[in-house]
């Protein structure tokens, strides 16, 4: 009973700095541990499910106070065989607070660093990035695609061994 009288009595503004420091102490335990722990759970599997290839992801950090993640050691390999499609050694990515106002991500920067793509055309014509028969492979319906065409292409930078290249310019 002494603890419930006590905090009775505090300040209105002293129980309000306290409510204030639990909630900031909850959001960056949560940003810097909690939250990576769930993506890296969840986004190799997703990233699988969508493309049918396998998925691995070394290492994910997030920044709760910069908005900033970073996926470290992708690997995405080929359908049908052992090799791999795509890799980075590290995809970065800055987002904005505005992208809570405008109900999509608003980036601020995206960094690919020792970034690897691998493009193959089979015999048949198609080639290891296309769709099989019917399937959909993360593509994007035309409103989408529209909205990836009017994100400014400067932004997007890829960076091998430690110079910074512009990748869509």
């Amino acid at each position: 009973m002494a603890g419930r009288s006590s905090i009775r009595s505090m300040p209105a503004y002293r129980k309000g700095v306290i409510a204030g420091l639990i909630v900031l102490v909850s959001y960056t335990l949560f940003g810097f541990f909690g939250l990576p722990a769930i993506l890296k759970s969840v986004l190799p599997k997703t990233f699988s499910d969508t493309l049918h290839r396998k998925t691995t992801l070394r290492e994910i950090r997030f920044n709760p106070y910069e908005l900033s993640v970073s996926m470290r050691g992708l690997e995405i390999a080929e359908r049908d065989s052992k090799g791999t499609w795509i890799s980075a050694e590290e995809v970065f990515a800055n987002l904005q607070l505005a992208s809570i106002f405008r109900g999509g991500p608003v980036l601020s920067e995206i960094r690919l660093v020792k970034p690897y793509v691998s493009i193959i055309r089979h015999r048949d014509g198609r080639y290891n990035f296309m769709c099989r028969g019917g399937e959909r492979q993360g593509g994007f319906t035309e409103g989408e695609d529209q909205a990836v065409q009017r994100y400014p292409r400067d932004r997007i930078r890829r960076q091998c061994d430690g110079s910074r290249h512009s990748a869509l310019s």
